[in-house]
């Protein structure tokens, strides 16, 4: 969904994931995973976005910026996409105390491929202070029955 902390293109773009996603959803895939570079809401966002922009960000464009780290979010829910996981049981996955790294998937009663899907298992993996990579890794075990 492209975007890190210091991408500026969510000045002329505030609504940049929700159209990368209305056009990623035109294919209806069952999952939606990646790097988002982004967490959920306003108020989870809110503190990442003070502590670490607000010395870089006009005040007036707050707005614009969670719009344009949230919308993506956002827009799955509002297509009956959910989360695969619990927020928190793998925050943060980034050093700045974040979830940036998503799993989604698309319930069976709005798939015509999937019958059920079960969340089995969940966790972080730790990478960070390993020096593997600067997101920590997450880890789902999901039950797909096919229709």
């Amino acid at each position: 969904m492209g975007g890190r902390y210091d991408d500026k293109l969510w000045f002329n773009f505030p609504d940049g994931r929700e159209k990368q996603l209305k056009q990623i959803l035109t294919h209806k895939p069952e999952f939606i995973l990646g790097d988002f570079n982004a967490d959920t809401t306003d108020d989870i966002a809110s503190v990442y976005w003070q502590g670490l922009l607000q010395k870089s960000v006009e005040p007036n464009k707050e707005a614009n910026l969670k719009a344009y780290k949230t919308s993506g979010h956002q827009y799955l829910t509002l297509n009956n996409y959910t989360s695969t996981f619990n927020r928190d049981v793998v925050c943060p996955t980034t050093p700045f105390g974040t979830v940036v790294d998503w799993i989604y998937y698309l319930p069976a009663y709005n798939s015509s491929k999937v019958k059920t899907i079960t969340i089995l298992e969940q966790a972080k993996i730790e990478a960070i202070n390993l020096n593997l990579s600067d997101h920590n890794f997450i880890w789902v075990r999901l039950q797909i029955e096919l229709t």
